[in-house]
């Protein structure tokens, strides 16, 4: 029995150490703050081209090849934060 837990808790221990739900054993999606930080900066970046934020939605949603950005992993919120600070809307539009 108390190997049974050791081995549950390990594995627990590796999965948060890869960012991988360890009853699913899958990668995780974006936390809620996570989230929020990338909707907010959907939000500047539309503002300051004057798009509208579906439009720089899509564009990370179709970077990461996903169908809502509340699907994003959390290994790839870095480079969801870099995508949208240097995306530029127009020349990704055009």
């Amino acid at each position: 029995m108390t190997s049974k837990i050791q081995n549950v808790l390990k594995n627990r221990k590796e999965a948060a150490n890869a960012n991988v739900n360890p009853f699913l054993d899958q990668p995780t999606t974006l936390n809620v703050t996570e989230l929020t930080s990338v909707r907010a900066l959907i939000a500047y970046v539309a503002y300051t081209n004057e798009l509208s934020e579906a439009l720089i939605r899509s564009l990370v949603e179709a970077y990461f090849d996903t169908d809502n950005i509340e699907n994003i992993f959390q290994d790839d919120y870095d480079r969801a934060i870099a995508y949208l600070v240097d995306l530029d809307p127009r020349k990704a539009v055009n």
